[in-house]
């Protein structure tokens, strides 16, 4: 790409004019415009929301206490209730749905290239 962008004075101009205005963009001129300082606004005006939300929520009514309830272990422990991960004993079908494996072999003779292949014997 460097030597196709840069063979050219006007790609190579156009090149820097992108640079530049990304730049301009992102860092900014001075004005207070750029990108980097949009964030800091959006993120102190963010923060003032949260604490005026953690203050209001903090607060309770006068004469009234907050009291949590203990919750037992077998509550918060999940049943695991679904497909089992574990491998199933060797020899013995993964599920009863499943048939065993049958070990049968089965044999195709073939006569040669152009030849049908012959019919089974009965």
């Amino acid at each position: 790409m460097r030597g196709t962008m840069f063979r050219n004075r006007w790609f190579a101009l156009l090149f820097v004019a992108l640079v530049l205005s990304g730049v301009a963009r992102i860092v900014g001129t001075g004005n207070g415009d750029s990108a980097i300082d949009l964030a800091k606004r959006q993120i102190a005006e963010q923060r003032r929301q949260a604490s005026a939300e953690s203050l209001s929520s903090s607060e309770t009514p006068a004469g009234r206490s907050t009291l949590m309830a203990f919750t037992p272990d077998e509550e918060l422990i999940d049943p695991a209730m679904g497909f089992d991960p574990s491998p199933a004993a060797e020899g013995a079908p993964a599920s009863e749905d499943e048939e065993p494996p049958h070990d049968t072999l089965v044999v195709i003779r073939h006569g040669g290239p152009g030849t049908a292949p012959d019919a089974p014997d009965q």
